[in-house]
């Protein structure tokens, strides 16, 4: 493979992982609802792990970040549900950002 076909491939592959964002932020929400009353909160934490690395690994620094501040705050026994919801939100806004538009 050449450079040129590698960046082809890469690029392509960065495309359909941005484009999997408006599905990434409907999992968030819906693992939050099921977690809100789980105090261990795994489904939501296994989400922002998993997005945290894979953000990072794509060079999409903003979700990364986000997700990786949620996934922390998650280990927090003392954290409250307005914390984690403002983090949520977050990634969320991060996420929305991200994305490609939408087609009309």
């Amino acid at each position: 493979m050449s450079p040129t076909e590698l960046d082809e491939t890469l690029e392509a592959l960065r495309r359909r992982y941005l484009a999997s964002f408006p599905e990434k932020r409907a999992s968030l929400a819906a693992a939050w609802q099921v977690d809100r009353a789980d105090t261990t909160r795994a489904s939501l934490y296994r989400l922002a792990h998993r997005l945290a690395g894979s953000a990072g690994a794509y060079g999409i620094a903003e979700v990364s970040h986000a997700a990786a501040r949620l996934e922390q705050l998650l280990l927090e026994p003392a954290a409250t549900v307005d914390q984690i919801e403002h983090a949520l939100g977050e990634v969320d806004e991060a996420l929305a950002c991200a994305a490609p538009p939408e087609p009309k």
